[in-house]
């Protein structure tokens, strides 16, 4: 019988098929739930460089929001599994429009995600204007959409609201999934924005005010255009901001929990090391086909 730390190892050396990437980890075993989580450091990961820097997007899979979106994804793999989900994972979905960085699929529900990320997240804050320029790109990508019912579509960053929207008037959102599979932050957020009597820092006026300014929305007939106002709503009601999460530099501990707290061996922490790095490059790996699930 082959020892269950040899299997463990094994499953992240082995030339497997990329999809295997998540299943490969439920043929360990993992630790009962009812047993604690400890804080410690995960070993410090060794940068690795890549003898193909291309990419299908501008930056390169060193970029720190390109890295972002690959750790995420080993984030939300790992939490899906243990979690016990039949989910799918996938990046640049084309019918996701602007939320086609990641896609996770789990119990026909689909959780559209836009990510956004900053190296500087205590000085870089959302502003009013760049929010709303961006909820207005967001909402013609979702305007366009066909199938759109059975999606959640989040924005998801390690950027805190600044100090105006602050205030806005929002409302905490009960989904389970988003809390359990996406956060990384206890000091985060998770909401949706309700509409605000101050014009100021309303995002529903200010996405409205693009939305009517444009050369397209000029071209509709008044119906149409009664119709897109309307879809506006829609849009910004469904919307969930998940904001002050962690950047991509300390995913590294999450992904280190994420494994080490339901592995019912205990290795030591150059074995978890060399296991952690070995997993991030398949998922580099993964990231870069873009069209693999």
């Amino acid at each position: 019988m082959v020892p269950n730390l040899t299997r463990y190892i094994c499953c992240f050396c082995s030339p497997a098929i990329l999809t295997g990437i998540f299943p490969s980890f439920a043929d360990t075993c993992w630790r009962r739930d009812t047993d604690s989580e400890t804080d410690e450091e995960p070993p410090q990961p060794k940068r690795q460089r890549t003898t193909d820097p291309q990419t299908n997007r501008a930056g390169g899979a060193h970029d720190g929001g390109q890295q972002f979106e690959i750790k995420m994804a080993g984030v939300i793999g790992l939490r899906g599994m243990q979690r016990g989900d039949n989910f799918e994972l996938a990046t640049n979905v084309t019918d996701a429009g602007n939320f086609d960085d990641l896609v996770y699929t789990t119990n026909g529900w689909r959780y559209c995600l836009q990510l956004k990320h900053t190296e500087n997240p205590d000085t870089t804050y959302l502003q009013p204007k760049d929010l709303v320029e961006l909820l207005h790109k967001c909402f013609e990508s979702y305007y366009e959409m066909e199938d759109k019912d059975k999606s959640e579509f989040i924005i998801y960053t390690n950027k805190r609201l600044g100090r105006m929207l602050s205030s806005h008037e929002r409302k905490d959102t009960a989904d389970n999934t988003v809390e359990s599979v996406f956060k990384t932050s206890t000091k985060g957020e998770i909401f949706n924005f309700t509409r605000d009597n101050n014009k100021k820092i309303d995002v529903y006026s200010g996405v409205e005010k693009l939305v009517k300014g444009s050369k397209q929305f000029g071209d509709l007939s008044v119906p149409e255009q009664n119709y897109k106002v309307g879809m506006i709503n829609e849009f910004l009601g469904k919307l969930i901001m998940v904001i002050g999460q962690k950047g991509q530099l300390k995913l590294d501990k999450v992904i280190y929990k994420e494994i080490k707290k339901r592995d019912e061996i205990k290795v030591g922490r150059e074995v978890y090391g060399q296991v952690i790095r070995y997993f991030k490059m398949l998922l580099e790996i993964w990231w870069r086909k873009k069209t693999k699930k």
